[in-house]
Formats: C-alpha cells, sequence, structure tokens
C-alpha cells in the first residue's frame, strides 16, 4: 500500500494451435505424416466431411470450459498442423467441437477429433507457453498428445488438465488467464498449474446437458467453519478503471468465503487500526487539492506541488530496483532534482543506479502534455548512491545503511519530497522521524510502501527480538503517529482488493492467516 502524507491543506507461427470456442462446426481434414513432399512439390491434401461419419462420435466427451465455451479449430483444415485450437461457441458447429478422450494409459487423455489430436506447438518458432497445434495424426510420434486430469475430486467443479512427459509440466490456459475468455481465445499451455482458478478448469460432457446445469462446488471453498461478516455495499473509485493509487475512502468488499485457516482477533484489531490510519479523510477532497494526479503508486494532492505555499527543492527516493517511476516524474513535472539510494539492485540492471540514464534531458510527453514515460528519462539531475536507508549506520549483510536524518541535514522547512520503498527497513527510520519534529517539518509529501510484519538485515538492536504480536503493534502505531502530522490522500488497497482472488489460492485449502486483516479477511 503506498500513501501520500502532509498537512498542507489547511494552507493555501509455424503450425497451429487450439483456440477455446463454441462447441459446434463442421470440420474437414485427415492429415498424417504419410504427408511429406520433396522440396517445392505441392502437396494435395486429401479432405473428407467429417459430418458422414458424425454417427460414430459422441458428444458425451466432448470438452468444455467452465464459463461453457468448447474447443474447436481456429482456421479451415488445410494439412498437418494448419490451425490451432481456440474457444468457440459450443453450437456454431457441433461437429467441429474437439474431444478429451481417454488413451490406453491410466489417466492419459488427448485433444482429439476423428484420428486427429492437437498438441504443443514444437516448432523452432514455439513460445516458452506454446499454443497447441492441430491437427495432427493421433497416431503419430512425432508429437507429445499426452494430458491428464487434475483436482477432479477437489472443492471446485470439473478439472484442470496437465501435460503429460513434457520437461515442464504446463496446464491448459486461455490466452490472457480470463475465467470467461471471449470467443476465439488461444489455448495456451500455462507453465502455472493454480488449481483454484476457474479459469483452468473444464468438463467433459454433452454441451447441451452441461449448460443446463450450473457448475457447483464440491465442497465449501476455504474454511467453512468460519463465516464472513456481512457489510454495505460499496463501489470502486472511478468504477475499478484506475489501476493507479485511488484517492478517497478504499472499498475493500468481503470475500464469497473465509480464506484461511484460522480467525485472530487482534490482528483484526490491528488490520482495523491500519486501515483508519491510511483512511483519507472527508476534508482531503478533489477541490482542497485543486485535483489529483494519479499514476502508479502516487496519488498527489496538486497543491502540494503548486507553488501556492512555497516549493520544494530536492526529491529524496530511497528503494530504486531496475526504474523509479516517482523520481523520473518528480524531475519531469516539476523540474526538481533527486537523489537516488539503492544498495540491492546490482546497477548493470538499473540505469538510473548505474547512472546510464538520460540525465537532465528533454523528456518526451504525451498529447496531454504530461510525462509519456515510455522509456527512462530524467528531466532534471539525478545523483545515484549504493546506500540503503535504515535507523541507523551500519554494514549489513555485505550492504551499507545509512540514516534520513543524514540526507536531510540541511534542507529549510517543506523543502523536500521523500519516497520510501525500503523493504521492511522503513520502521526504524518512521519512528525517528516522529521523535523528530523539527525534521519532518521538512518533509513536504511522503510516498512510500509499508511492509507489516517484515524484518530487515540492519534493525535496531533493541527491536530484534520482539515477537510477532509486539512488532506488528508497533509498526500499526507508527502509522497512526504519522497521522497526526501529515495527510493521507490515497492508497493502494482498492487496487489490491479489485486484484484479490482468494479461489486462486486459498478455494482449494484455506491459506495460513497473513500477518494482519480486517475482519473480512482482506490483508492489509
Amino acid at each position: 500500500m503506498c500513501c501520500l502524507f502532509r498537512k498542507l491543506m489547511s494552507r493555501p507461427a509455424d503450425g497451429a494451435g487450439l483456440i477455446l470456442s463454441d462447441c459446434t462446426g463442421d470440420i474437414h481434414f485427415q492429415t498424417s505424416e504419410a504427408f511429406e513432399a520433396p522440396a517445392q512439390t505441392a502437396v494435395e491434401v486429401h479432405v473428407r466431411d467429417v459430418r458422414d461419419t458424425i454417427q460414430t462420435v459422441s458428444v458425451s466427451d466432448t470438452l468444455v470450459h467452465i464459463s461453457g465455451l468448447c474447443v474447436t479449430a481456429q482456421d479451415e483444415i488445410t494439412g498437418e498442423d494448419s490451425s490451432l485450437l481456440v474457444f468457440s461457441d459450443c453450437e456454431d458447429d457441433p461437429v467441429k467441437n474437439v474431444r478429451f478422450v481417454a488413451a490406453s494409459e491410466s489417466n492419459v487423455f488427448r485433444f482429439q477429433l476423428g484420428r486427429q489430436c492437437g498438441h504443443p506447438e514444437d516448432g523452432a518458432d514455439a513460445s516458452g507457453e506454446p499454443r497447441l497445434a492441430f491437427p495432427a495424426d493421433c497416431a503419430s510420434t512425432r508429437h507429445s498428445f499426452k494430458y491428464r486430469k487434475l483436482s477432479e475430486d477437489e472443492r471446485l467443479p470439473g478439472f484442470v488438465i496437465q501435460s503429460v512427459d513434457n520437461p515442464i509440466q504446463y496446464c491448459i490456459h486461455p490466452y490472457g488467464g480470463n475465467d470467461r475468455p471471449p470467443v476465439g481465445t488461444e489455448l495456451i499451455n500455462h507453465k502455472q498449474c493454480e488449481l483454484g482458478r476457474n479459469a483452468l478448469r473444464f468438463r467433459v460432457g454433452d454441451p447441451i446437458q452441461l449448460a443446463k446445469e450450473e457448475p457447483k462446488m464440491k465442497k465449501s471453498l476455504g474454511n467453512p467453519l468460519i463465516p464472513v461478516p456481512q457489510e454495505e455495499p460499496c463501489s470502486y473509485y472511478d468504477e475499478g478503471k484506475s489501476q493507479s493509487s485511488r484517492p478517497g475512502k478504499p472499498c475493500l468488499p468481503p470475500p464469497p468465503f473465509w480464506p484461511y485457516t484460522g480467525r485472530t482477533d487482534w490482528k483484526i484489531q490491528l488490520g482495523q487500526r491500519a486501515l483508519a490510519s491510511v483512511t483519507p479523510l472527508e476534508e482531503v477532497t478533489e477541490q482542497r487539492c485543486a485535483g489529483f494526479y494519479l499514476l502508479g503508486d502516487q496519488t498527489w494532492c496538486n497543491k502540494a506541488f503548486d507553488g501556492s505555499h512555497g516549493v520544494g527543492k530536492i526529491g529524496l527516493s530511497f528503494g530504486i530496483e531496475e526504474r523509479d517511476i516517482w523520481s523520473e516524474l518528480v524531475t519531469q513535472k516539476f523540474h526538481l532534482p533527486v537523489k537516488l539510494f539503492d544498495c540491492f539492485i546490482p546497477p548493470d540492471r538499473s540505469p538510473p543506479i548505474s547512472g546510464t540514464a538520460p540525465n537532465n534531458s528533454e523528456c518526451p510527453k504525451n498529447a496531454f502534455g504530461e510525462p509519456k514515460l515510455a522509456e527512462i528519462c530524467y528531466g532534471a539531475s539525478y545523483q545515484s548512491f549504493r546506500l540503503c536507508l535504515a535507523g541507523q549506520d551500519v554494514t549489513a549483510g555485505g550492504r551499507r545503511y545509512g540514516t534520513l536524518e543524514a540526507q536531510l541535514r540541511g534542507w529549510p522547512k517543506l523543502s523536500v519530497h521523500l519516497k520510501i520503498d525500503v523493504e521492511g527497513s522503513e520502521w526504524d527510520v518512521l519512528e525517528w522521524l516522529i521523535g523528530h519534529p523539527e525534521e519532518w517539518d521538512k518533509i513536504r509529501t511522503l510516498d512510500m510502501e509499508i511492509h507489516f510484519g517484515f524484518g530487515s538485515a540492519a534493525i535496531l538492536e533493541k527491536y530484534k527480538d520482539l515477537d510477532l504480536h509486539a512488532q506488528l503493534d508497533r509498526e500499526v502505531k507508527i502509522m497512526e503517529d504519522l497521522r497526526e502530522r501529515f495527510y493521507c490522500t490515497g492508497s493502494t488497497l482498492e487496487v489490491y482488493r479489485q486484484g484479490w482472488s482468494p479461489q486462486d489460492n486459498c478455494g482449494v485449502e484455506p491459506c495460513p492467516e497473513p500477518p494482519i486483516y480486517l475482519p473480512n479477511g482482506f490483508a492489509v
């Protein structure tokens, strides 16, 4: 979660693949390894109408995605591997619907239609997550056709399809990972087999009959012994379209089931306190801020930057990684110099830390005159330092840490825009800041990512032996104390809640409890 704080407002291919599709349709093909022609010789592809054999093809083993779509060839068949398998409407042309047919081995199945099968793309241009090419003769030994059913008897309806005899055990997945993929979506062999995700689940049967049956949970999801508290409905900011930090009170609706193995009252109480500390007050309005600037982890109150009560002089950014959008924005939008600090990222992976990023440059803008950010660019000067942030000057784990006090030295009141993303080392720093009002008065804005329950190699000695409860209580109290001198203008909590799908990870088996969370189970 990331907040902006400062109380200033009182002042002024080769081959084909499988695609998800409807489960009906005509298909005309006959291909095999026999169709190999000499170089530069045309190949005559013999085609026969599969409709002539419709009576011999059972619909009871038709493959149907949990969304109700079937699987068919994307294109007309002209030869081996001339198409891909995609999702389609089951009623478009039922003859073309691919079946999931049992092989002679136990729990081994094939994407099959007649004597033709689908297989992972295996040509030179195949990607790391190959599509399903179609058709190839099921008797061929040049391709791998084997798949198995996973999780058929677990809590969710249907099963997950996993490859067999491949170096990587892929699972079949709609391209894009949508639970309800559009018609025409390709099937891919996905490297992650997340058994709890509906997007990966299929059923076998007569599509007409399955369409009459709503997929039902075989068992209760999560922990059925713990009820989820009901709450008043809420709405996401901007209808949930924004993927940035958002202003206002976050909308955090409850999940449909309790996702954890247990329920601990003190963790919930700390979660409620933490949420209150980062929920913007009603007085923090767009009007009083003269608008918000939203991008990534930032919700900037424009009045903090518009010069109506002075201007900042410097940007200090702790935690850079490969790229630091925050510092780029500070230099491009406000033409302020920045100092960048990171002791973890290897310099050869980070142009800003290595000093190779464009410095004090004319950076591209979009059609609205805002930073384009298509590539790394600094619109004012930057300096980089192989130094991490902590509450003390220390070398730990072979890395050098320094204090915020040293970097604030000499700067006047309201002169510093500060960003902290230091993976758990922030707590000693923030506690020091709270205890020195003359120092935090130098800070105009503070953007930070906080990490409850993380450890730090550079933590102060007096806090090393705290148990988890005491550690978390200390961290939440620090957030509450910050609220005494700063306004919070926004957070990423709502975006995280919108993207949280507990059924993906905690549906089949409940997850362990997170460090702190809300009464409805959402971790903060």
